[in-house]
C-alpha cells in the first residue's frame, strides 16, 4: 500500500502521464531488449540476464572474463532505476571495494552517460546516483563497500522502499561475504525485490556456489545463466557488432590461453569456459587458497621487517629468470626468555613477481644487484632497515651468486649483516616441519612445496596477500604431489618431478613457482639472528 504522502508527491507526474498518453514512450518493462539496444549491441545472453531479473528474486551469472557480464549487469541498474522510478533502489557492491569502484562503478558511469537524457542530465558522483534528490531522495543507486564489522553488514540492512523495488548488483559475488547476503534478505522479503550475482568461478566456494548446490539457482529454473567465450563467439553477430564493445575477449586470446596452459588447467577451465575448476585430487595447492589471498590485497598487514628475493636461475632452452618478493610483516615483537633474541610475530606474507628475462649470467647477475638496490631504497628507513635477503636457486650460476654478492657489498660499502645471499639446493636433505614431526618429506623441493601448501590452503603460520598473474597460479596449482616407500619408512611424500610436469605443459618450464616455492622455504628457514613465533 502506497501511503497518502507518497501519492500527493506522484501528483507532479500526473502532467507528464498525460504526454504520454499522447506519445506513449518505449515500454522498457515489457521489453527490456530496447532499453539494452540504447547502449549498443547485444546478445542473447545479455537479454537472457535481464529477463530472469524481471521473473526471478534470485539470478546469478557464472561466466568466463570478456563476456560483458559487467556490462550488462551495469545496464540493468540503470533498466531498473528508468523503469521503477521514482520508488525504487539499487543497491550495488563487489569483494572488494577497489572491484566496486574501479571496475563496477566506471562502467556505469560510463553506461549512465549514455542515457543521461532519460534523467533529465542528473549529475552521477563516483559510487552514488540520485535522479532527483530534491524531490525523491529514496530514489537511487548506490555502491557500498563489502568490509563488514565482525558477523555484521549493516550498511545492507534497511533498504526497503514501499513498493519492494529493490535491486542488489552484486560483483565478483563468489568471494562477496556470507554477512553480506544475510543483511540483504531482509530488504529482499518482497516480492518485488530483486538480486542479479555475477562471478568468474574461480573456485568452488561462496554463498553463490551453494546457492547452486541447493537448488535455489538453477539452469531448469532459468535463474542460473552460465556464459562460456565460445557463447560470445557463436552469436551470429558477433563479427560484425559485438567484437566492437570494450574488453569483450577475442578467439585469439582464448585459444593463447588454451595453448598455453591446457584446456583442462583451472585457469582456463575458469577464465575461458566459465566453469569450476576441477583440481586434480593430488594438487598441492588449491585455487580457493589462491583466490583467499588474492581478497586480501590492500589490507594493512604491518610493518615489513624481512624482504626475500628468490630467484629462478634459467637454464638451458626457453626458461626465464624469474625473481620475486615476499615481505615478511610483522604487528608486534618480544624478546625469548633469555631477552637475547627477537622473535617475529608475523601478521602476513605479501609477494609479486618483480621480474623476469632472457639473458646471459653476467648479465642477469648485474640485473638482480640494481634489484636488491631498489628494494633497499623502497623500504630502509632511518628507524626500519629490514634484512634482504636473494634465495637463488644453486643450478649453474645460481649457486656462484653469493660470492659475487659478498664482492658486491664488501665494494659498495654495504651492511652484510643487512643484505644477504643463500643458495636453494633443490636435491638437500628435507628438514622436518615442527608442526607434522610424524612427516617424512622426500627432498628440499618437495619441502619447499610442501610449505607452500600449508601457507596457501590451510593459512598456516600467517596469512599470504598476493594477487598472483595467471602463469604464477596454474604453475602452482597443477603440481602433483605423491607418497612412496622408502627403506623402512612406509610413506615419504614427494612432489612431481620438474620434468614429469613439464611433459604435461607442452615442455614449458614452471619457473614462476620455482621461484615463489623457495621464497616460502627461505620465510620458514630465517638467517640464523631471526626466529619466527607462529601467532
Amino acid at each position: 500500500m502506497i501511503s497518502p504522502e507518497v501519492m500527493l508527491r506522484l501528483g507532479g507526474l500526473a502532467e507528464k502521464a498525460r504526454s504520454d498518453i499522447a506519445h506513449p514512450p518505449p515500454d522498457y518493462e515489457k521489453h527490456p531488449e530496447q532499453f539494452m539496444e540504447l547502449f549498443g549491441p547485444i546478445w542473447s545472453k545479455m537479454t537472457q540476464i535481464i529477463e530472469s531479473v524481471k521473473k526471478n528474486k534470485y539470478t546469478i551469472v557464472r561466466s568466463a572474463n570478456g563476456v560483458s557480464k559487467t556490462y550488462t549487469a551495469t545496464i540493468i541498474a540503470l533498466w531498473w532505476l528508468k523503469v521503477y522510478g521514482p520508488l525504487c533502489k539499487v543497491i550495488t557492491t563487489a569483494n572488494t571495494q577497489y572491484q566496486m569502484r574501479a571496475v563496477l562503478w566506471n562502467r556505469l558511469r560510463a553506461n549512465y552517460n549514455k542515457v543521461r537524457y532519460l534523467f533529465n542530465n542528473a549529475d552521477i558522483d563516483i559510487t552514488q546516483f540520485y535522479p532527483d534528490p530534491d524531490n525523491w531522495p529514496d530514489w537511487f543507486c548506490l555502491g557500498l563497500s563489502p568490509e563488514i564489522k565482525g558477523e555484521e553488514a549493516p550498511a545492507f540492512q534497511g533498504h526497503q522502499v514501499e513498493t519492494g523495488r529493490v535491486l542488489f548488483v552484486f560483483e565478483e559475488a563468489i568471494a562477496i561475504s556470507q554477512a553480506v547476503f544475510n543483511a540483504a534478505e531482509g530488504s529482499l522479503r518482497s516480492d518485488n525485490a530483486r538480486l542479479l550475482a555475477i562471478f568468474n568461478p574461480t573456485s568452488p566456494e561462496g554463498v553463490v556456489h551453494e546457492w547452486e548446490v541447493d537448488g535455489r539457482c538453477s539452469i531448469e529454473k532459468g535463474n542460473l545463466i552460465e556464459i562460456s567465450v565460445y557463447d560470445l563467439f557463436a552469436e551470429p553477430n558477433y563479427k560484425s557488432a559485438l567484437s566492437k564493445i570494450e574488453g569483450l575477449q577475442t578467439p585469439t586470446g582464448a585459444q593463447e590461453m588454451i595453448d598455453t596452459y591446457g584446456a583442462d588447467s583451472p585457469i582456463v577451465q575458469a577464465r575461458v569456459f566459465g566453469k569450476y575448476p576441477k583440481q586434480d585430487e593430488f594438487a598441492v595447492v588449491t585455487l580457493t587458497g589462491i583466490e583467499r589471498a588474492k581478497r586480501r590485497v590492500g589490507q594493512d598487514i604491518g610493518e615489513v621487517t624481512r624482504i626475500i628475493l628468490p630467484w629462478d636461475v634459467a637454464g638451458e632452452g626457453v626458461d626465464l629468470n624469474v625473481l620475486g618478493r615476499f615481505l615478511v610483516c610483522k604487528t608486534n615483537e618480544v624478546l625469548d626468555e633469555d631477552e637475547e633474541v627477537v622473535w617475529e610475530a608475523v601478521s602476513g606474507l605479501d609477494y609479486k613477481v618483480m621480474d623476469e628475462w632472457h639473458s646471459e649470467h653476467p648479465e642477469s647477475e648485474e640485473r638482480v644487484w640494481d634489484w636488491i638496490m631498489k628494494t633497499k631504497e623502497e623500504f630502509w628507513t632511518e628507524d626500519n632497515q629490514p634484512i634482504i635477503e636473494l634465495v637463488p636457486d644453486a643450478l649453474g650460476e645460481g649457486s656462484h651468486y653469493p660470492a659475487y654478492m659478498r664482492n658486491r657489498v664488501h665494494v659498495f660499502g654495504e651492511d652484510s649483516t643487512k643484505i644477504k645471499a643463500r643458495p636453494f639446493k633443490a636435491s638437500a636433505t628435507a628438514d622436518k616441519v615442527k608442526e607434522y614431526p610424524e612427516l617424512e618429506i622426500l627432498n628440499r623441493i618437495s619441502e619447499a612445496w610442501y610449505l607452500t601448501g600449508l601457507v596457501i590452503n590451510k593459512d598456516q603460520w600467517s596469512p599470504l596477500v598476493a594477487d598472483l598473474d595467471n602463469t604464477t597460479k596454474h604453475q602452482l596449482t597443477t603440481r602433483k604431489f605423491f607418497h612412496q616407500a622408502k627403506r623402512k619408512v612406509p610413506l615419504v611424500w614427494f612432489v612431481e618431478p620438474k620434468d614429469d610436469w613439464k611433459k604435461r605443459n607442452r615442455g614449458r618450464s614452471p619457473d614462476h613457482a620455482d621461484a615463489f616455492v623457495m621464497g616460502i622455504w627461505a620465510y620458514r628457514h630465517p638467517p640464523k639472528q631471526i626466529h619466527l613465533a607462529i601467532i
